[in-house]
């Protein structure tokens, strides 16, 4: 059975994908994982417009909405052994958290400036950023600081 951990961290990554599904009530866990997986599923409230826009363009060209990051950054060797993070369309990485416990993890941008979509700093990619904090309240994105969904984000 699932604990408070595994369906909190399995929303913020499933709150970004195209399709969302719950096989399991947030609030049958408890009031505060119910507070948490709200807060996840806002991210996705924030930027659904972007994903319908993608899927749009995932139907014209086949692209998929969800791409390994060697898919936007082919020049870049440490793309290729990335499992763990993915981008939506080219101007957004997402780095869930992925091992149980765990508080921070370790980010790799691409090149060019990010956006941390929590803080609102901009990151300089091309490199790993290392132990980024991410308390099971916050899944870790980025988005591309030139990209005109900055601008189209509700937030």
């Amino acid at each position: 059975f699932p604990d408070k951990e595994l369906l909190v961290r399995w929303t913020q990554v499933n709150a970004l994908m195209p399709a969302m599904q719950f096989s399991l009530a947030p609030w049958d866990l408890g009031r505060e994982t119910e507070r948490l997986v709200t807060k996840a599923i806002s991210i996705r409230r924030k930027l659904e417009d972007h994903l319908v826009t993608l899927a749009e363009e995932a139907a014209e060209t086949l692209t998929p909405i969800c791409r390994p990051l060697w898919m936007i950054a082919p020049d870049e060797e440490d793309t290729y052994q990335i499992q763990d993070q993915f981008a939506l369309g080219n101007d957004i990485i997402v780095a869930p958290v992925v091992c149980r416990g765990a508080r921070s993890r370790d980010v790799y941008l691409t090149e060019g400036m990010w956006r941390d979509v929590v803080n609102g700093s901009v990151i300089e990619g091309g490199k790993w950023i290392k132990n980024v904090s991410s308390p099971l309240d916050h899944l870790p994105v980025y988005i591309r600081d030139d990209s005109s969904i900055l601008t189209h984000i509700r937030w």
